[in-house]
Order: C-alpha cells, then sequence, then structure tokens
C-alpha cells in the first residue's frame, strides 16, 4: 500500500523505515521527541481543558459517530506540546508509539482517527491508521481541519473536538455515498426472480 512521510509528503511502502528524502524514521523521532504521554481511547483530556458539560457533549457526538461508523475509531487529546516540535510529525509519532491502534491490529485493519488539539500553541493535527489512508487523503485532511481552526483559535477546545467528528462523519459519508457510482453500480441489473422476465431491469436503480 503506498503511504506518505507524515513531515515531507513523500510517498513511502507500508515496511519503509526512514523516508528517503526528509530521513524522518521512528527511531530518530524517538530521540526527538521522547517518552509519549499517556492516551486513552476516545477522550483524552488530563489536564482537564474540557468542561463537563463540554465532555459530555462530545462523547455523545463520539457515541452517534460511532453507531453510523462502528468500523472507525476516532480519538481527541488535548494535550499541551512542546512548540518545538512539529506537530504533523509528533502526532504521526505518537499515533504509532502510543499502542493507540492496537485493538484495531495493523495496516489495513488499523482504522483509528487521532485528532491531536495542542492546547498551549493553539493547533492541531490529524493521522489515521492505514486502513483509512486509502479514504482520507491528506487534502480531506486538511479540509477537515480547516472546521477546526476558528474554534480552536478562540481556545474553545470543545467545540474543535465536535466540529472534527462532525466533520469528519460527513466526509466519511460522502464517500460511501459515492461508492456505487464509483463501482458503476447505479444502472446494476437486478437477477430476476425463478420465471420472471430474462432481461427486465425494473427495480435495478440503486
Amino acid at each position: 500500500m503506498a503511504l506518505h512521510c507524515p513531515y515531507c509528503q513523500n510517498g513511502v511502502e507500508e515496511e519503509t523505515v526512514r523516508c528517503e528524502v526528509c530521513g524522518l524514521c521512528m527511531d530518530s523521532a524517538d530521540d526527538a521527541f521522547g517518552v509519549p504521554p499517556p492516551i486513552t481511547a476516545g477522550i483524552c483530556d488530563r489536564r482537564r481543558r474540557l468542561s463537563a458539560s463540554g465532555e459530555r457533549r462530545l462523547r455523545r457526538t463520539l457515541a452517534e459517530f460511532r453507531a453510523e461508523f462502528p468500523q472507525v475509531e476516532p480519538t481527541v487529546m488535548i494535550h499541551p506540546i512542546n512548540a518545538a516540535h512539529p506537530l504533523k510529525p509528533w502526532t504521526f509519532w505518537f499515533f504509532n508509539r502510543s499502542g493507540l491502534g492496537a485493538a484495531l491490529s495493523t495496516g489495513a485493519a488499523n482504522r483509528h482517527v487521532l485528532l491531536v488539539i495542542d492546547s498551549e500553541n493553539l493547533r492541531a493535527a490529524i493521522t489515521v491508521g492505514y486502513g483509512l489512508e486509502p479514504f482520507l487523503s491528506p487534502q480531506r485532511l486538511t479540509e477537515i481541519l480547516a472546521e477546526v481552526a476558528e474554534p480552536l483559535a478562540e481556545q474553545d477546545f470543545e467545540e474543535a473536538a465536535v466540529r472534527f467528528v462532525l466533520e469528519l462523519e460527513e466526509r466519511l459519508r460522502a464517500i460511501v455515498d459515492g461508492l456505487p457510482r464509483a463501482f458503476g453500480l447505479l444502472e446494476t441489473e437486478v437477477a430476476p426472480a425463478a420465471g420472471g422476465p430474462r432481461n427486465s431491469s425494473e427495480g435495478g436503480n440503486w
């Protein structure tokens, strides 16, 4: 599966250890970033930047998302990140070092989505498991982050997190809705019932 380096966006393969263009690798990232902070799936807000009502609202939003897309597991992490660390590579490194996707296995079976909100420097980044990369391109992730930017700039972490989940839901819904067209299924013939006309296309539109 073709992937992209989180720092320079050079195309790499899943088993690549070091990006040939910028040199990013997990070992060098360990040296640069240190020990990953602890995380819990779903909502990780150890500094309590969300109010009690804000956390309840976000949990409801996540529950509604999972009801529609049970195969996908989003997590929102609100945590101060060292300003010296470029957030996109840090988020990719943290995702892989935290064990966040372990319950969903590795490779194409990893369908976790992580939003990191840097509560100190008011920036955000998203990374996804390999199983979602074919569907959530860097462009789509940038568009999702654009929805987060305004409330984040106002330090409204609740609204930023909720918008992330809702926008992710909208993007995935659009992808699912587009699958029949992408695979030429809109005009598919339905197999005739026993004794019925052999060439009828009645009822064949999806």
